[in-house]
């Protein structure tokens, strides 16, 4: 299946071995090595999209993509601009309002990062009332990585950590 040219044959390949997967994606010690385990995320377009399907359901994972554009994300910005303003605020505004590829940020990602401005901050624990700023948020919510990196290397040198949003 490595080098099968057939994308049918690696979706339906991918959705049998969907549960192991999962067991190594959940598992602190191996989910560094998935994409060495699963190449074909790698370089096979829809795989992410069909296992989010598989775990969440047609009807949630539908949802949330169609209305992602039309919804959310008109919502967010819309509530951004009633927001206290800052200059990260701004530059966040500004990309996510454009269709272009043009600008520093990607116009959805963006719309992502303003989401973090409208979150209440946390406190890291009840004993230390330590919190961070949405910007500061933001560095922890999407990670960047060079295109030509090695996502192995990176992901154990960043180590066991909340989720994030890998951007290569």
């Amino acid at each position: 299946m490595r080098h099968s040219s057939d994308i049918t044959l690696v979706q339906d390949k991918m959705k049998a071995t969907f549960q192991q997967r999962q067991k190594v994606v959940q598992d602190r010690a191996t989910a560094s090595t998935v994409l060495d385990l699963f190449p074909r995320f790698l370089d096979t377009s829809g795989l992410i999209e069909q296992d989010f399907t598989m775990l969440f359901g047609e009807e949630v994972s539908g949802k949330f993509l169609a209305k992602w554009p039309t919804f959310f994300k008109p919502r967010i910005i819309a509530d951004c601009k009633n927001h206290p303003r800052s200059l990260h605020v701004d530059e966040l505004l500004l990309s996510a309002q454009q269709e272009s590829d043009d600008g520093v940020w990607d116009c959805e990602v963006a719309a992502i990062l303003l989401l973090l401005h409208l979150l209440p901050p946390t406190s890291k624990d009840k004993k230390s009332r330590v919190k961070i700023s949405a910007k500061d948020a933001a560095g922890r919510l999407v990670k960047f990585l060079r295109v030509g990196k090695s996502i192995e290397t990176f992901l154990k040198d960043t180590g066991p950590a909340q989720p994030f949003l890998l951007s290569v």
